[in-house]
């Protein structure tokens, strides 16, 4: 799998879906320092309803993982972590984290749309296809 380094700007490029708004301004790029408060509440406030654990804690460190090329001192089985941000008019709206594990395949982990921007813009679709290329 390889990985685009650069920012993906999507302008009404794709057949919008059926809910889909028509936006402008959708970006994917990779996570920056600025991101990790966004990176931080947004898997709180996705994954505390449905699992147990400091959740900011795991999201500060796959955040550090990707800021420090991708090597992450906990995670023995991987070799890659990337993190990247999808925006809309310029907002923080959904996150993706690939790890590429040394057995020679790629895990998703997590991939969060905020829900404000749930269904609208077609965002996790977006940042699958992102990462496919």
């Amino acid at each position: 799998m390889l990985f685009l380094y650069e920012t993906l700007n999507i302008k009404n490029k794709y057949k919008l879906r059926e809910g889909e708004k028509n936006m402008e301004n959708i970006l994917i790029r990779e996570a920056k320092f600025d991101d990790l408060d966004f990176i931080k509440g947004l898997m709180q406030k996705a994954l505390k309803p449905f699992y147990g654990g400091d959740h900011g804690a795991h999201a500060e460190r796959i955040f550090r993982a990707h800021i420090n090329g991708g090597n992450d001192n906990v995670g023995h089985f991987s070799f890659s972590q990337k993190m990247f941000i999808a925006t809309v008019d310029g907002e923080a709206a959904g996150m993706i984290h690939v790890v590429g594990k040394r057995q020679g395949t790629y895990k998703i982990s997590p991939l969060i749309i905020d829900s404000n921007y749930r269904s609208k813009y077609g965002l996790g679709g977006k940042l699958l296809s992102f990462i496919e290329k």
